[in-house]
């Protein structure tokens, strides 16, 4: 399993390699839009 502080390294990993292109990252939460989701259905 990926640890935050693993996560966080391969994202600023990314970030790095990106610098200088157009592409945007949209980093997102999963559990945070389907709790909201569930919420909705309750």
């Amino acid at each position: 399993m990926i640890t935050i502080p693993d996560l966080q390294t391969s994202l600023l990993d990314l970030l790095h390699e990106m610098e200088g292109t157009d592409v945007k990252l949209i980093i997102g939460d999963f559990w945070d839009r389907s709790l909201g989701q569930s919420e909705k259905n309750n």
